[in-house]
């Protein structure tokens, strides 16, 4: 690590960040919830439906989980009767995949492992049934299959320096992309300490994108000489030369990097 004088981060740029930001925190977490409700149209008990990331990658498995609640909060017993993957356009079934489920102290866990033949990129929607007291009921969750990251990263290094905590991301591209990245900052506990973006452009070639934390913010959390955990890191980018273009998802990478031991 080297110290140089620098001015501090701006305050739009990088932020506090508390373990209630699940937004910030758990970027890619779907989740579907709502009234389960028998025959009659008397409540029954609340589900939720959740998707680890509503963005995969080809190849990459669907985590999901399903849960049931009575009105005192408890876990209210349920049965997964189907499952399946559709494809928005037609509504088939996705081929080839294949599941496994395990039970948690809340409800169910799902995995679905892509099949082998490769899948076209695009939304896909998971469809849950399962059986409350006796009654079935149609749970669904929408998600995206991407075609991969615009961007390839490569060394990743840390610079402390007045002011500022930076976090340098080499990065690749054969083509030049405007891009807007961001990252979360943790000690090695794991309690979250920052949120940061970064604007600016990224290729042809190799470029680096400074992910910039506030020392001050740290001085805060007593964390300002303390190692740290970078996560969370995803973002967008849209072709420079193409601006109209729909911009290209960066996937959400869960750690980018650890100050080493």
């Amino acid at each position: 690590m080297r110290d140089v004088t620098a001015d501090a981060v701006p305050e739009a740029q990088a932020k506090r960040l508390l373990a209630t930001d699940r937004e910030l925190i758990e970027p890619e977490l779907q989740v579907e919830e709502g009234q389960l409700s028998n025959a009659a149209g008397a409540p029954v008990a609340r589900f939720a439906l959740r998707i680890t990331k509503r963005t995969l990658q080809l190849s990459e498995p669907l985590e999901a989980s399903v849960s049931v609640i009575d009105g005192a909060g408890k876990a209210h017993p349920f049965r997964v009767v189907s499952k399946d993957v559709l494809r928005s356009e037609g509504g088939m079934s996705e081929p080839g995949g294949s599941w496994s489920e395990q039970q948690t102290l809340d409800g169910e866990q799902l995995t679905w492992l892509p099949g082998d033949l490769p899948a076209p990129t695009g939304e896909r929607e998971l469809v849950v049934a399962i059986e409350v007291d006796g009654e079935t009921h149609l749970l669904s969750a929408r998600f995206a299959v991407g075609s991969g990251s615009p961007i390839t990263l490569g060394r990743v290094t840390e610079h402390r320096r007045t002011g500022v905590l930076e976090i340098d991301v080499e990065a690749e591209s054969k083509r030049a992309y405007s891009c807007e990245l961001s990252a979360n900052l943790f000690d090695m506990a794991g309690t979250p300490l920052q949120h940061t973006t970064w604007t600016g452009s990224i290729g042809p070639g190799t470029s680096h994108a400074s992910l910039q934390f506030s020392q001050d913010i740290q001085a805060d959390t007593h964390t300002l000489t303390a190692p740290i955990i970078v996560r969370q890191f995803r973002g967008s980018c849209r072709p420079s030369d193409a601006p109209d273009e729909p911009a290209l998802a960066v996937p959400l990478l869960e750690e980018l990097y650890r100050t080493p031991s």
